[in-house]
């Protein structure tokens, strides 16, 4: 069953163009904060936006590894290089992190390093 243009129960409004004519006349018309003074949820630190990028290296590595699908292409895809510098990545932004976690987290990122690098060179001997 189709639906004829004249059936629709709406109608679209372009508002941007509803403000700037209200801007002309003289209203008062509220604009949006700006992208850098917006409230935006996100790390209260850079260890902790360190720790974020763990997460994001050690996803990518996995993939690069050919050990998890590219959500992307959905296929497996292996590229090595791209893999070892993600890993490497991991294990120096781990060594800036000494210090500054409790000793649970670093012992959960240095057994990650661990299995990244491990899995690292199995896929690379095979």
């Amino acid at each position: 069953m189709s639906v004829s243009v004249e059936e629709r129960d709406y109608r679209i409004i372009d508002k941007r163009v509803k403000l700037e004519e209200e801007a002309g006349e003289g209203k008062e018309v509220k604009e949006e904060a700006p992208p850098q003074e917006r409230e935006v949820e996100g790390p209260s630190d850079v260890w902790e936006l360190l720790t974020a990028f763990i997460g994001l290296l050690s996803e990518m590595a996995w993939r690069k590894m050919g050990l998890l699908v590219d959500p992307k292409s959905g296929k497996i895809e292996k590229d090595m290089v791209q893999a070892k510098v993600a890993i490497d990545t991991v294990g120096f932004i781990i060594e800036k992190l000494e210090g500054r976690l409790q000793d649970q987290e670093m012992r959960e990122l240095r057994t990650l390093l661990s299995n990244l690098q491990l899995n690292f060179v199995a896929r690379s001997e095979g």
